[in-house]
């Protein structure tokens, strides 16, 4: 069953169809554009990570403990609050 459609009607449904299309193509570069970023965002931290990571071996660690004095000196001499 065909309808009758006013050539108004049809010009405003070809127009909205246009710009409908104009939009949808936008959207898709703003996709492709964010999918860009968020690659180089994965990317860069990670490399950024392993060159900035510092590491220390336990060996260094109880070797400075001996030095330092104790924590609990303070409180033998009554000074804690």
């Amino acid at each position: 069953m065909p309808r009758k459609i006013a050539a108004d009607r049809l010009k405003q449904l070809l127009k909205l169809a246009k710009r409908k299309q104009a939009l949808l193509a936008e959207m898709q570069n703003i996709d492709r554009r964010m999918i860009r970023l968020e690659q180089e965002f994965r990317e860069s931290p990670r490399s950024i990570e392993r060159e900035a990571r510092v590491t220390f071996s336990n060996q260094g660690r109880k070797a400075a403990r001996g030095k330092r004095p104790s924590s609990g000196g303070a409180r033998k001499r009554g000074r804690h609050r």
